[in-house]
């Protein structure tokens, strides 16, 4: 005589995983109470609640329902044995601490923001992860003694870069010379490019770069600035029709943070996603909005008296 649990409709095993894989998706916070459920979903969900690790000092950096790490915690595991490093495709460093050893501990990272300030010289650790999207600060990941070689292994696979470091586009303030960013051009697979601070400038002259950068750069599909005065600089420039019109071009507003890095290693939205939308689907292109508009966002609001107004 059978059972009467056996007689229970049972949901297909493949059906059930994807069940629990999508509610831990939706709810990280909430993986450590799936994995009390059965021994196979604990194996299905343990990995994902170590996908995209926030290495951050606040829970306030964090989306409501997504879990934070502290780097004291993540060093003890390490020390263990007990982190699921191999697991990690999302590391976000915020704090200082052994930064090499976590980095070290998560071989497959394949999205990384690490502040600005890297650090001791963190570039072997980096070097070896197989990036597909970086934000960091450049002048600092390559050092004062490293060139800043763009044919480096770590650019082999690299899609997305997001450039912290302003002091690049003005020569008077490092010896790097800011056209060395033109080699940016030979990354094989770049396709989105961002360039962070750069509300620093007082003139149109940086506008220079990006219009090299465009016509060289065959794979860009997006080139983003951040900044609060680029749309009302770029009316003075001599070349202003050639770059307004590169639909690759997009101006936002600098206020995207933690929280939203972190939606867009979970959910793929974010502030990449937008900028595609407004390029490419039916915006620019379709006449949806101008051709000439390339503000995705609201425009900065600016002082009326500020020395930038035209």
């Amino acid at each position: 005589m059978q059972n009467a649990e056996s007689d229970q409709h049972q949901v297909p095993i493949e059906l059930e995983r994807a069940i629990f894989e999508m509610a831990a998706d939706n709810r990280p916070l909430s993986i450590p109470t799936f994995m009390l459920v059965a021994r196979r979903v604990k194996e299905w969900v343990k990995p994902l609640l170590y996908r995209t690790i926030p290495v951050c000092e606040e829970n306030g950096d964090v989306p409501e329902g997504h879990p934070f790490f502290r780097i004291d915690t993540l060093l003890d595991m390490i020390q263990s044995g007990k982190f699921p490093g191999d697991a990690v495709r999302n590391l976000l460093i915020q704090v200082d601490g052994d930064r090499a050893t976590l980095l070290s501990a998560c071989p497959n990272t394949e999205n990384l923001w690490i502040n600005a300030d890297l650090g001791p010289n963190l570039f072997p650790q980096i070097s070896v992860l197989p990036l597909k999207r970086l934000t960091c600060n450049l002048m600092v990941l390559f050092g004062p003694d490293r060139p800043m070689d763009f044919t480096h292994r770590l650019f082999s696979r690299l899609t997305h870069l997001e450039i912290l470091d302003s002091m690049l586009f003005n020569a008077s303030d490092t010896e790097v010379d800011p056209k060395m960013l033109l080699d940016l051009a030979v990354i094989p697979h770049l396709s989105h490019l961002a360039f962070v601070h750069v509300e620093d400038f007082s003139d149109v002259g940086f506008i220079d770069f990006f219009l090299p950068l465009l016509r060289g750069c065959k794979s860009l599909r997006l080139l983003i600035v951040f900044d609060s005065y680029v749309h009302i600089l770029i009316p003075r420039h001599k070349d202003k029709e050639e770059l307004v019109w590169d639909e690759r071009f997009v101006v936002m507003e600098n206020k995207f943070y933690t929280k939203e890095w972190i939606l867009g290693a979970h959910t793929g939205i974010d502030y990449w996603s937008w900028a595609d939308d407004f390029v490419r689907v039916a915006k620019r292109r379709s006449g949806e909005i101008d051709a000439l508009e390339y503000t995705c966002g609201p425009k900065p609001q600016l002082e009326q008296d500020d020395e930038f107004s035209i």
